[in-house]
């Protein structure tokens, strides 16, 4: 006797009751209560302000945020509405909670309740109910009004929104009536930054919808922190503050941070301008730096070197520890030689573990707490003073840190809904039943579980762009983490995805070479797997592919798998055989021929055939005078070519080429083939587009000459097809992949920029 008991957290509970009892005589018993809150410290959490940043289809997102001062921890709690949405720091806000439901019934309440209990605050925000049919929001910014704002041009379709709010920077820009459509708003504030942001909002549904809108470049500021003044204010118990003012225009947030010496001193507002910063405990009469750092632009900082006050004659210097070996399962030894004169007071870990004097010094501690994870902390402080103090991070030894509950984390998705809603199931592989709890984390939001709950669900969360990436660490022993990537989940209404030809182009024991030749779908790129190999991300522009893979165990045959890129729901597959690899791939074409010649106008077909011996899968490719022509398989044959401009000096050259074996090859050249009429006008050229199943003839204007770009649009503006041909003919052939019924836009460009624009229908 005495002992120590702990350690217990300060304001969980109002009082602790303590029963002390003879091991021997149960009667012999002492009862005592004490303060539950010892370690409590003013703190203060000012009023929340909530922001409802998304609201639609039934969901609506929520940003929070509130200023804070005095003792508070390092993080939050979260709650409202009997759950628990996570666990944030404070350098975190302001925090956002995503797909919460919007029904017009539940009531909601959000409370903010610091590590110390007692320290907290809450709001009431009622029912929330979003829904909004309006679509094809846009938004053009104009020329500059002002040398600080700007016209900005506003419609869309209103469906079932009768008035609007417009937003800007927090500044209400008024409220309108779907009547004023198309609307001007000739004076807009510029931010002074590249984008600005600006919140539409129905006016009776609270349906909103953030756009950042892109500035013209005579609206921009660099974002600029100066002149900035740091007065010191008075002393009190050891502590000190400062008066903070600055100017600051152009591309900054809110928002600004302060940090002393490159520690977190907190977040502020810059309409709140002067602000006092602190209280700062003194160690001496030193200079230490302030920077000031906009919340969102880094770049946007400013430095300034301030004269500590000082409120004290206490002084700690550098602190000397050195890490021994574990002395038990929960102890090591260490020895503790800091710089400080006379008595002074050791906390670890933020438990106090003694006075000492430094008479005594170094210390040897045989029996230091470890807490488990890889980095303890140490305090030496002046005697009796909580503000003559200093820190030490020191990293524990191996033996010292707590294993992991867990080993492995494992998700599976549930099916979308009509709303491309779905929830992801987590599964972690513990070892036994773990007691505690452990954190799921995705950016700023957290989510906190026990280990008894497992599987546990989360969402709702929305299926399309989102990448969905989690952090998942034990609550006590952080450095137990597992990374958990579950990617873009596109639901199947979203996946239009449509691959062309997959094939395999040629192969020996060792590998093989993948064919892919068209990718079709509103996403640009995709990645491809053979097998188990992954053979990288691809953009459509990059087609027709030839990959190479590896050649192991497949057997005969091999799953080839292409998805739109970060997702694993929206894929196509194809199972391709193997059959063939390992042995020697000989050549199929024989007896290469064309035995009929057809004349149209000024140009002729040609019926081509040969002999397929059929042991390479009937897959060949078609090049004329070099130019890759088409791709056919031998069921195609004979194979109706053309149409080919006629006339008594032309040559042509036609090459087969063996889909399986680059090197088999059949070739024919002819030429002279004369047609013995033409219905072609004097002077007239024509462009013949040319796919499986259609035939189109445009007029090529006279402006149009030597090389020019051949480009195909469909009618939503995406481009199907572009390649260069020559113009300089009475008749130039482009043939593209097009098998799909509708009407196209065709627009032929000149080297001198000049277009000609036409309009093709696929039957």
């Amino acid at each position: 006797l005495p002992l120590w008991l702990g350690p217990f957290r300060s304001g969980e509970k109002e009082v602790l009751e303590f029963l002390v009892m003879d091991s021997l005589n149960r009667d012999c018993v002492l009862e005592t209560t004490v303060d539950g809150s010892p370690c409590q410290h003013s703190c203060s959490i000012g009023a929340l302000q909530t922001e409802i940043v998304q609201c639609d289809s039934g969901l609506f997102s929520i940003s929070i945020d509130f200023e804070y001062s005095g003792a508070v921890s390092d993080s939050f709690k979260l709650k409202g509405n009997g759950q628990f949405y996570g666990l944030y720091a404070y350098s975190d806000l302001p925090v956002q909670l995503e797909a919460l439901k919007a029904d017009g019934t539940t009531k909601y309440e959000f409370v903010v309740v610091d590590q110390q209990a007692a320290c907290r605050n809450y709001v009431d925000l009622g029912t929330v109910d979003c829904f909004c049919l309006w679509s094809d929001l846009a938004f053009y910014a104009g020329d500059c009004t002002s040398d600080s704002t700007y016209a900005m041009k506003v419609n869309f379709t209103p469906g079932n929104v009768d008035s609007f709010n417009l937003v800007t920077g927090g500044r209400h820009l008024g409220t309108f009536g779907v009547e004023e459509l198309p609307l001007t708003i000739e004076n807009f504030p510029a931010s002074g930054g590249t984008f600005d942001e600006l919140w539409i909002c129905a006016s009776l549904t609270n349906c909103c919808e953030r756009f950042d809108i892109e500035s013209p470049i005579c609206a921009r500021k660099p974002c600029s922190i100066s002149e900035v003044q740091v007065t010191p204010l008075e002393c009190a118990e050891g502590q000190h503050r400062f008066l903070l003012d600055f100017a600051h225009e152009g591309n900054a947030s809110d928002h600004f941070l302060v940090k002393k010496n490159n520690e977190w001193v907190g977040r502020y507002k810059y309409a709140e301008l002067p602000v006092k910063i602190g209280p700062f405990w003194g160690m001496d009469s030193s200079t230490y730096i302030l920077k000031i750092i906009d919340a969102i632009n880094e770049d946007c900082v400013s430095e300034i070197e301030v004269i500590d006050p000082g409120c004290h004659d206490c002084h700690v210097g550098d602190i000397k520890v050195e890490v021994g070996e574990c002395t038990s399962d929960s102890t090591y030894r260490i020895i503790l030689n800091p710089e400080i004169q006379g008595a002074f007071d050791f906390y670890v870990n933020g438990h106090f573990c003694g006075t000492f004097d430094s008479g005594a010094l170094p210390l040897t501690i045989d029996d230091f707490p470890a807490s488990g994870e890889a980095y303890d902390y140490i305090k030496i402080c002046g005697l009796d003073s909580s503000y003559c103090c200093k820190e030490k991070k020191i990293e524990s030894p191996v033996c010292a840190r707590s294993s992991c509950p867990f080993e492995d984390v494992r998700f599976e998705l549930t099916e979308c809904d009509s709303n491309n809603i779905f929830y992801a199931t987590i599964f972690l592989d513990t070892f036994g039943l773990p007691e505690g709890t452990f954190i799921v984390q995705r950016e700023n939001a957290l989510l906190e579980f026990s280990y008894a709950s497992l599987p546990v669900r989360i969402g709702p969360l929305q299926g399309g762009e989102t990448f969905y990436k989690y952090k998942i660490y034990d609550a006590i022993n952080t450095q137990c983490r597992a990374d958990l990537t579950i990617g873009r989940v596109i639901c199947p209404s979203q996946c239009d995805l449509e691959v062309g030809r997959i094939d395999i182009a040629e192969c020996n024991e060792e590998e093989v070479i993948l064919l892919i030749d068209s990718v079709q779908g509103s996403y640009p790129g995709f990645d491809v797997t053979f097998g188990d190999q992954y053979l990288g991300f691809h953009k459509k522009e990059q087609l027709p592919l030839r990959l190479k893979a590896k050649l192991s165990e497949q057997g005969d045959e091999v799953s080839v798998k292409i998805c739109v890129s970060d997702n694993i729901t929206c894929c196509v597959e194809k199972s391709l055989s193997l059959s063939n690899c390992g042995s020697e791939v000989s050549c199929g074409i024989g007896a290469l021929q064309f035995d009929t010649v057809e004349c149209r106008n000024d140009s002729f077909y040609v019926n081509l055939n040969f002999i397929d011996n059929n042991v390479d899968s009937g897959s060949y490719l078609l090049k004329i005078n070099g130019e890759r022509w088409d791709e056919f398989s031998s069921a195609d044959l004979p194979l109706h070519v053309g149409p080919l401009a006629a006339g008594a000096d032309r040559k042509y050259s036609i090459l087969v080429q063996s889909g399986l074996n680059e090197g088999c090859v059949a070739e024919l050249e002819f030429g002279g083939v004369e047609c013995p009429a033409s219905s072609l006008e004097a002077g007239l050229r024509l462009l013949v587009v040319q796919s499986n199943n259609f035939t189109n003839y445009i007029k090529v204007p006279d402006f149009i000459s030597d090389r020019s770009i051949f480009q195909l649009f469909d009618l939503g503006g995406r481009l199907m097809y572009e390649m260069e041909f020559s113009a300089d003919t009475r008749r130039a052939l482009v043939q593209v992949p097009v098998n799909v019924a509708g009407m196209y836009l065709v627009k032929i460009k000149a080297k001198d920029g000049q277009q000609h624009l036409s309009k093709i229908i696929v039957p």
